[in-house]
């Protein structure tokens, strides 16, 4: 495994080392249905400077490695490493508990959602409550309610 080097302007990394934290970035965002021009505005970089980090053809900084981290809830280890899995344990504690609430309020109010419709909704409700906002039955409802009137 070739070492990461640190300097004073952030992470300096090999080549083929750029491509593999370029390949995981991308699978990142495939996940959360994001283009590069919005992942480059929610971790404050331009997306062209983004899409070069996929690519591979430039070094991520430690600055963007921390926000990134932080904003879709990826490990630095598995970022940069491949190491011990993408997701922090906490976060997918979370992500199920926020899973199975949707579930739970669409089925007691009687709406089917359809796998998308329920991705769709979970990921919402997960990056507020990543962002701090702290989501009540009311907010699921809503949204629960909306992906109905959109089927009808």
């Amino acid at each position: 495994m070739e070492p990461i080097l640190a300097d004073h302007k952030g992470l300096l990394v090999k080549n083929d080392k750029k491509k593999e934290i370029g390949e995981r970035l991308a699978q990142v965002r495939a996940l959360n249905r994001l283009s590069q021009k919005d992942v480059g505005e929610e971790t404050g970089i331009p997306w062209r400077t983004y899409q070069n980090y996929e690519v591979g053809s430039r070094d991520v900084s430690a600055d963007f490695v921390l926000k990134f981290c932080t904003r879709f809830s990826v490990r630095q280890e598995w970022l940069l490493d491949g190491l011990d899995g993408m997701g922090k344990p906490d976060d997918m504690n979370a992500l199920k508990a926020t899973i199975l609430l949707v579930e739970g309020v669409a089925s007691e109010i009687g709406e089917f959602l359809s796998a998308e419709d329920k991705a769709d909704i979970v990921v919402r409700l997960f990056r507020k409550q990543l962002e701090g906002y702290e989501v009540r039955r009311g907010d699921i409802v809503d949204y629960v309610e909306l992906a109905g009137n959109r089927r009808k």
